[in-house]
Order: structure tokens, then C-alpha cells, then sequence
């Protein structure tokens, strides 16, 4: 599971704890392994849609990108 933090970007752009990223910048994501493949090939600042599914109902949003922990 991944975590939202307060303020993120994914806060930001208002991805909720327990929403379901489904694609990320065109490319279908099914895991967290997958998630992590697709952010590695961007960088901060990038602006990237988001689908996200949430009680049956999928939306998209933008997010931009932040500087991963550690990175």
C-alpha cells in the first residue's frame, strides 16, 4: 500500500488513502513494482495525469511530480 502524505503532491492533487491508481501518464499500473517503474522515468516537477478509481468510480487528475524520499 502506498501512503498519501499531507500537502504531497498526490494530496495536492487529491488522491485520498485507500484510492486505486490504475494509470499513470498513459501507462496502466497493477502494482506497486509497476507504480514505481512509471515515476522512476520522470522527474520532479513533471505534471502527469492520474487515473484513480474510488468507490467504483474512476476520475482523472494532474500531478505534479515532488522529489522522491530518499532521491
Amino acid at each position: 500500500m502506498v501512503r498519501v502524505d499531507p500537502g504531497g503532491p498526490a494530496d495536492k492533487a487529491g488522491i485520498k488513502p485507500g484510492d486505486v491508481i490504475t494509470v499513470v501518464g498513459g501507462v496502466s499500473v497493477t502494482d506497486t513494482s509497476s507504480l514505481e517503474a512509471v515515476l522512476a522515468k520522470s522527474k520532479p516537477g513533471d505534471t502527469v495525469p492520474v487515473q484513480v478509481k474510488r468507490a467504483g468510480t474512476t476520475s482523472t487528475v494532474k500531478v505534479t511530480l515532488g522529489q522522491l524520499a530518499g532521491g
